[in-house]
């Protein structure tokens, strides 16, 4: 389960499998580490994984990159897949912000194309947003190209979570039924060996930090402008 801070993935996690994981409720996340939980779903034993957003608090895009790497290399080299993938995002967020374009691109360079269809968008505070203008954020959501719209095109879905047990049964019925698929980032470290930063998801976050560096500079010599 991936997704920015406050999107709502420990909640989703604690719902649907009777956990108890530490929920934030202000800025801060409140997940620091990944977290795993296995439990019984549909007759079967099923384990979420609950990771850490990109635009975190606690630590650097570069450590929860290099986190979730290892950690998903490590399952690939043990043998074990993932089903299915699921992305959370505010329904009542306005609209998708720097920190929300860039979880979301980190996300599409650590699956890769060939994984898009065990892909689930799950759109979550549907309560905290009138039905009217939600719906029409969804629709955009499914439409842009540069927002959700290549992921769905690749045979990834889009739901609406109402932070009900039944809304959470019906999205992981969903994706326990896919066949499970390796993500990119596992193919590239686990048989190309490649390091982090010649991945897909590597090259993104250093095209991130030079935008970011570029931008502060400029900046910098606009205030140094000013004061002269």
């Amino acid at each position: 389960i991936m997704g920015g801070t406050g999107t709502g993935k420990t909640t989703f996690t604690n719902l649907i499998s009777d956990s108890r994981f530490k929920i934030g409720n202000g800025l801060e996340s409140c997940t620091k580490h990944i977290q795993t939980i296995d439990f019984t779903f549909n007759n079967r034993i099923v384990t979420l994984i609950d990771v850490p957003g990109f635009d975190d608090t606690n630590e650097s895009d570069a450590d929860i990159l290099k986190m979730i790497a290892d950690f998903l290399v490590s399952e690939y080299k043990a043998g074990r897949r993932l089903s299915g993938i699921m992305y959370l995002h505010r329904i009542s967020d306005v609209r998708m912000g720097g920190a929300s374009k860039r979880n979301f691109a980190m996300f599409e360079k650590l699956c890769g194309q060939d994984a898009f269809s065990n892909v689930a968008i799950v759109t979550t505070r549907w309560d905290q947003e009138e039905e009217a203008v939600a719906k029409a954020r969804l629709e955009e959501l499914k439409t842009k190209p540069q927002l959700y719209k290549p992921v769905l095109d690749g045979g990834g879905a889009i739901f609406r979570h109402e932070r009900t047990r039944e809304s959470a049964n019906a999205i992981l019925s969903h994706l326990v039924a896919k066949t499970a698929t390796p993500l990119l980032i596992q193919h590239e470290m686990a048989e190309e060996s490649k390091g982090i930063s010649e991945t897909a998801a590597g090259k993104e976050l250093q095209q991130e930090i030079l935008k970011q560096v570029e931008k502060h500079q400029q900046e910098i010599d606009e205030l140094l402008e000013e004061l002269k």
